[in-house]
């Protein structure tokens, strides 16, 4: 109840006494990088950076702390370890298991995510009977040693607590809990002023929020596209003069005898985005967009005008969901554009 004492119930990086030794189920010649427990038990320690320190290893159990520093390549590297003793642990709902902490990641900010794909094992309904069966047990058990400090029969109290023992453990078998915890868990101890701190300039908000709230950070500032946007990400070398194409002739890339694709994005503003495969790589070659009072009857003229002499006068076209709106009614915008590219301002067919 009152914590592990090293030298008492654990040593670190040294050969433990022989009493501890004679209860390990493992032979181990080199205790560095190690912790030895009274019960026999052992931990290696090891670095995904030095994966020689866990080779040969067999363990029943995997701690990962940091992990938002781990690249998930590395981790399965380490998963082979995995391979303890059946017979001897395989009672446990920890065999095999993994447990993984580490602070809320920023990928952004070239850190890992990976364990975010145990939430999707983890069972709700389940892990709540579990913690109620286990608060039960606990309950149970204080009960036990408040009785034998008097002395009482404790026969009926000793079987309910081996059929919660035995229920608890099918219980917990196989689940996975997945829990995101903020800093505020610990307020007790932290004190409001700490956070206070934090929130008032020791931390950006994208920081705060990451590391003190515990959510996961969404796109920074300074790093969404229109911010980030810099003339290395503009090309000049798809026309044939460095400078805005005002037909489809002076498009270098484009291959006027083949159909083009086309994407559109329906809102406030239409967008038209016109591109074409070329082998291996897909040029874009046109932006097209209209905004009110424009509508489709602007976006398909001028679409019309700047590729009046494509030979293959056929477009596919790509939209999303909401270019299906009103469809029954015959009035859905992929099929207004269609119609006004299909069909000039003056009602003569285009041929596309």
């Amino acid at each position: 109840l009152m914590g592990l004492y090293e030298g008492v119930h654990y040593v670190s990086s040294c050969r433990p006494p022989e009493s501890w030794r004679r209860r390990c189920s493992v032979i181990v010649d080199d205790y560095k990088n190690t912790v030895s427990f009274f019960n026999g038990c052992i931990i290696f320690l090891g670095s995904l950076d030095h994966p020689s320190l866990l080779a040969g290893k067999s363990v029943v159990h995997l701690f990962f702390d940091e992990s938002k520093y781990a690249p998930d390549n590395k981790v399965n590297r380490a998963m082979p370890v995995l391979r303890g003793d059946a017979i001897r642990y395989g009672c446990s709902h920890y065999f095999l298991g993994v447990t993984i902490t580490t602070d809320m990641p920023d990928v952004l900010e070239g850190e890992y995510d990976w364990y975010f794909r145990y939430v999707c094992l983890v069972d709700p309904q389940r892990i709540l009977r579990i913690a109620q069966a286990a608060a039960e047990l606990n309950s149970l058990r204080i009960r036990l040693v408040k009785a034998g400090r008097t002395r009482t029969d404790c026969g009926a109290l000793k079987k309910k607590i081996a059929w919660y023992e035995a229920g608890l453990l099918k219980m917990r078998k196989g689940q996975t809990y997945f829990i995101n915890a903020s800093s505020f868990t610990n307020i007790d101890i932290l004190t409001p002023e700490y956070v206070r701190r934090l929130l008032d300039g020791a931390l950006e908000l994208h920081d705060f929020l990451k590391s003190v709230v515990g959510m996961r950070p969404g796109l920074r500032r300074d790093t969404r596209f229109y911010i980030a946007f810099g003339e290395r990400h503009k090309y000049t070398d798809g026309t044939r003069y460095g400078e805005p194409a005002e037909s489809c002739l002076d498009l270098r890339f484009l291959r006027r005898g083949e159909p083009i694709d086309g994407g559109v994005d329906f809102g406030n503003q239409l967008s038209l985005i016109v591109g074409q495969q070329d082998g291996p790589l897909y040029r874009l070659h046109k932006n097209f967009y209209e905004l009110p009072p424009g509508w489709f009857r602007q976006l398909a003229d001028q679409f019309l005008a700047f590729f009046l002499n494509h030979e293959e006068k056929e477009l596919n076209l790509y939209y999303d969901r909401a270019g299906n709106n009103f469809e029954k009614q015959k009035e859905d915008y992929a099929r207004k554009l269609k119609q006004a590219i299909e069909i000039d301002g003056d009602g003569n067919r285009t041929g596309w």
